[in-house]
């Protein structure tokens, strides 16, 4: 019986022709199931790109309330999850009356978060979402300290009064760290109170308040003792009255320098009040002053007793804008070789035609801005 050799190399070829058939179908199920699974995948990142943009969206919405353009970017580069205990925090920070920006350790790249300072204001805000487990553990931060919290009271008003006196406590005993938290505070009362007022009262009154306690705040400030029982300045001695004269008018061109009070009318008007009483109490104060010294001492320098002559030689026949530089110069010259206190009386002398002394000008000498007051 002959080989047929057509025949085999047929059948071998049928055989090799199905084999490689059922090989491109099962490669081409596979790669339609590989396809499809891509396709998926593609999808499912999609959506999931998609959920985390419109969460960054939410996110910076709700820090934009409270932050800087600047410190939402630093806080974004946490991460999703950061950003929403960041957000979950600064609303209680907020809510407690105090400045949420403070809550952070500001660096040139990132925002460390400070612990909630009281858990029962964060409420059930701060428990876990599903949507974004935060990556970030808490001492990662460098986490502030919990400080200190402040007892709320029924308006802005009196919240405002009573960080006034805590200020006074913590000048007296000392205390910079506590002292630096109730400036902040009280800033972010001021701030209130003239945007929203106390919600109980009419803005002339949160007005006052702001006035009462940035004055409080001003003095103790300075050195003064304060007495918040009867609400003014204590333990004044009758040689600290140029000072004082002196502080009440750098009083008023700090309210005038301050930019949260720019817009406010009565504020500025206040302010430009104080300083014109200043002016005229520097006035007085300095025409008493030259009385007292007595005839023929009324042109003698007394630096020990903060009593100090100016000589004008010519000043009679300048101009009003000559005299003022030339007063200036004066003084300024005079500086040069006596040591002049704050709140000192300056006596200027002018001479007459046939030499004669007498009383062209006189003030206080304040540091604020280095001039004469009155």
């Amino acid at each position: 019986m002959g080989f047929n050799i057509g025949g085999f190399l047929g059948g071998v070829s049928e055989g090799v022709n199905d084999a490689i058939l059922r090989e491109e179908e099962r490669l081409d199920e596979k790669l339609t199931m590989n396809r499809q699974e891509a396709s998926l995948q593609r999808r499912d990142k999609n959506k999931e790109r998609l959920r985390k943009e419109v969460l960054l969206e939410e996110l910076t919405e709700q820090l934009a309330v409270h932050h800087t353009e600047d410190q939402i970017t630093q806080m974004s580069a946490k991460g999703l999850g950061a950003m929403k205990q960041f957000a979950t925090i600064s609303q209680a920070e907020f809510a407690a009356g105090r400045d949420p920006r403070a809550a952070y350790n500001w660096n040139v790249a990132t925002a460390d978060l400070a612990p909630p300072p009281m858990s029962a204001q964060v409420d059930n805000s701060a428990k876990s979402d599903d949507l974004e487990k935060t990556t970030i553990k808490p001492t990662s931060f460098g986490l502030k300290r919990p400080t200190q919290t402040y007892k709320s009271y029924a308006t802005i008003d009196e919240s405002l009064e009573r960080n006034a006196q805590a200020i006074v406590t913590a000048q007296q005993n000392g205390d910079t760290k506590k002292l630096s938290e109730l400036q902040r505070r009280g800033e972010l009362l001021m701030e209130q109170a003239l945007t929203q007022g106390d919600g109980s009262q009419f803005k002339d009154a949160s007005v006052t308040s702001v006035l009462n306690y940035s004055y409080k705040t001003y003095m103790t400030g300075l050195g003064y003792d304060y007495d918040n029982v009867e609400n003014k300045i204590a333990n004044l001695t009758t040689d600290m009255r140029g000072q004082v004269i002196a502080d009440n008018y750098g009083y008023g061109q700090s309210l005038l320098r301050n930019k949260k009070f720019a817009a406010d009318g009565t504020i500025n008007s206040i302010a430009t009040n104080h300083k014109n009483d200043a002016n005229i109490n520097a006035r007085a104060f300095a025409d008493k002053q030259y009385v007292n010294r007595g005839e023929g001492l009324y042109f003698q320098p007394a630096p020990s007793s903060n009593y100090h002559v100016i000589s004008l030689p010519g000043v009679q026949e300048m101009n009003r804008k000559e005299q003022g530089a030339f007063m200036k110069s004066q003084f300024q010259k005079y500086k040069q070789t006596n040591k002049v206190l704050h709140g000192s009386t300056v006596i200027y002398q002018g001479l007459t035609a046939d030499g004669k002394s007498y009383k062209a000008a006189g003030g206080v000498y304040s540091r604020n801005g280095d001039r004469i007051i009155g």
